[in-house]
């Protein structure tokens, strides 16, 4: 799999960007079995498809089994 292969979340903010979640795969797949919690930065999972943001952080959810909440700096 290539660097191109792969789903990122960046927050812009303040002319930076930071990475809050990246997918280590492309799989559509509402599968996905995390026994302890994972860094959003290492998903072994793919990223759900829709996002909603809020002052406190985002939320991932759709086309998954999951949903994923990452609060921001």
């Amino acid at each position: 799999m290539s660097a191109s292969d792969r789903s990122y979340v960046l927050h812009l903010h303040d002319g930076t960007a930071q990475l809050v979640a990246r997918a280590a795969t492309d799989a559509t797949s509402g599968t996905c079995h995390l026994p302890l919690p994972v860094r959003a930065t290492a998903l072994p999972c793919a990223l759900p498809t829709t996002m909603a943001a809020t002052p406190s952080g985002l939320t991932l959810a759709g086309h998954a089994g999951y949903v994923l909440r990452i609060a921001l700096p």
